[in-house]
């Protein structure tokens, strides 16, 4: 995996809802993760570091080797001059980096996400008692409404019963 992909992916638009923006955020972080996770845990408590050795004339080579003080094998040989993209995934340092920053952010994301549900929660409450009040608003006016009629008419006379 190179940094271009992982530079693609961070800078796909997203479109949508709040919650759509969120969801596609917390999937691109996953698949980052998922990619990304595997060389951070393989090569955790490695260092890529230039060493040199000497021939039996005495003449000093280098090569790349991955070190590490607590992990076994304690060296892994890399090569002479290895391209790029091999250096990059042995930046063990900065992939550390990386990873960790990348579940901060879908903790974040997590938690936004709940946030989100207790907006939308909070909203459907506002409708609900915003309804209750137009419906006791109703049944007030309904209820004043039927006093007047009745104030208004007289009550029934009966004649003839004594």
């Amino acid at each position: 995996m190179s940094l271009v992909v992982v530079q693609e992916a961070a800078s796909m638009p997203i479109n949508g809802s709040p919650k759509d923006v969120l969801m596609e955020l917390r999937a691109r972080v996953l698949r980052l993760l998922a990619k990304l996770e595997p060389y951070a845990e393989r090569y955790n408590g490695y260092t890529l570091e230039l060493t040199w050795v000497k021939n039996k004339v005495g003449k000093r080579y280098y090569y790349w080797y991955l070190k590490s003080k607590t992990q076994h094998p304690r060296s892994i040989y890399v090569g002479k001059s290895p391209d790029i993209d091999v250096l990059h995934k042995f930046r063990n340092k900065e992939i550390n980096y990386v990873v960790t920053k990348l579940r901060k952010i879908l903790a974040l994301l997590n938690e936004a996400l709940t946030l989100s549900d207790t907006i939308n929660a909070a909203e459907q409450l506002v409708q609900w008692i915003e309804e209750q009040e137009r419906s006791e608003k109703e049944a007030r006016r309904k209820l004043q409404e039927l006093r007047r009629l009745q104030e208004r008419e007289p009550e029934p006379q009966i004649y003839g019963a004594r």
